[in-house]
């Protein structure tokens, strides 16, 4: 409701500063040249390309189709309603973001940017982060998975998170044994 969306609307959701790096541009430009997308597309950030995104909006008449949210502390819960997460930045490091969609078992489609590649092997889902047009058919692609196909890969990209949880996880007591030994912790 808080977003405006109607029940039969379809909700793309990004996450990340709104900056070059994050490219979150690539999908405005794909909005405007798409009319068969269709979805609404909520970005949830701030940064120092705010003022250009909503010139671009404005200037392409996306003001009902495009959401700039702002900084969110409801991440979690706009993953639940998303039905599509969109990442399409220029380059990732540990691309938190992404795996957050992932841990929610929201279907991405992301840049074929390393860190992001770490994570989401299917072509279906991957684009160049300069191309429109791959933006525009990655989504096509994943909108006509079947079901069956859709689960898979949910659940493979799912699975290549759980070693990252348990590396952090070991490095997280690793931290802990170590403090102990120096006699840091109380």
């Amino acid at each position: 409701n808080e977003l405006g969306l109607h029940e039969e609307e379809k909700l793309a959701l990004s996450v990340g500063e709104l900056s070059y790096d994050k490219n979150h541009i690539l999908m405005l430009e794909a909005l405007r040249k798409e009319s068969g997308l269709n979805y609404k597309y909520a970005i949830c950030g701030e940064g120092t390309s705010r003022e250009k995104y909503e010139k671009f909006i404005k200037e392409n008449d996306l003001q009902d189709k495009v959401m700039l949210l702002g900084h969110r502390n409801d991440i979690s819960e706009l993953l639940r309603i998303a039905d599509l997460f969109v990442f399409p930045s220029t380059f990732e490091g540990l691309p938190v973001a992404l795996m957050e969609a992932i841990a929610s078992k929201v279907m991405v489609v992301c840049s074929a940017s390393r860190g992001n590649t770490d994570l989401v092997k299917d072509n279906r889902c991957l684009f160049d982060y300069r191309s429109v047009d791959e933006l525009i058919a990655a989504i096509h692609n994943v909108e006509n998975l079947s079901e069956e196909e859709r689960a898979t890969i949910l659940e493979e990209n799912y699975v290549r998170l759980l070693p990252r949880e348990k590396s952090r996880i070991i490095e997280d007591m690793l931290k802990i044994y170590q403090e102990a030994e120096r006699g840091d912790l109380q």
